[in-house]
């Protein structure tokens, strides 16, 4: 998938510059939309006079040139019940810097795409955000991870200022550029989406 997720770049000396007695001043609170208890971003889209088949088109072409990935995967892929389910992979670069030496921390970010077509509408749902480590030296083999999890630890370490050895500043930092690309990772998605669907499809074209 060739998706522009930012590569977020830190500096130990601007959060060494804010107060430290209040972690919430230090890092910001970042909400994000929950359905019946996980990260989804859903919604559903009219589009005037347009058939349930040629929305499906439409969208099946957008898939094609957004999720070309050989790791993105097309789990399902049926025009007459107008459903589109895509398994997608995207690699995350996060560029940070200590004592003046830059670090770069990669992951993978797992998430699912489904659409539903109707005539003159269809429903987006994008949700099942997980989220992997590149292995390295201290995480030779790191577990995937559910986003909600990254969630629920960010806000209790940082906005209900819980403390725990193992829980520092670089670590708060991961989480919140995690969460931030997964937040706009999915708005440009949905964005993308959107302005693919009301355009008519290549059959459409008039040579």
């Amino acid at each position: 998938m060739m998706l522009p997720i930012l590569a977020l770049a830190q500096d130990d000396m601007y959060f060494d510059k804010l107060k430290p007695k209040s972690a919430k001043e230090t890092f910001p609170e970042i909400r994000l939309p929950f359905d019946n208890g996980r990260i989804a971003y859903t919604g559903v889209v009219i589009v005037d006079s347009v058939k349930m088949k040629e929305l499906f088109v439409r969208a099946k072409e957008w898939t094609a040139l957004t999720f070309n990935s050989a790791q993105d995967v097309i789990q399902m892929d049926d025009k007459e019940a107008g459903k589109l389910i895509i398994k997608a992979i995207d690699k995350v670069n996060i560029s940070s810097k200590s004592l003046g030496m830059e670090n770069i921390t990669t992951y993978s970010l797992y998430f699912t795409l489904n659409l539903t077509f109707k005539d003159n509408k269809y429903k987006y749902e994008l949700n099942n955000f997980r989220v992997m480590l590149a292995p390295s030296k201290e995480i030779p083999h790191p577990d995937e991870t559910l986003v909600e999890n990254t969630y629920q630890s960010y806000h209790k370490y940082c906005c209900e200022q819980k403390r725990d050895y193992w829980v520092n500043k670089s670590m708060l930092r991961l989480w919140a550029d995690i969460l931030r690309n997964v937040d706009e990772s999915a708005k440009i998605i949905i964005d993308e989406l959107k302005i693919a669907v009301e355009k008519p499809s290549n059959g459409k074209n008039d040579w």
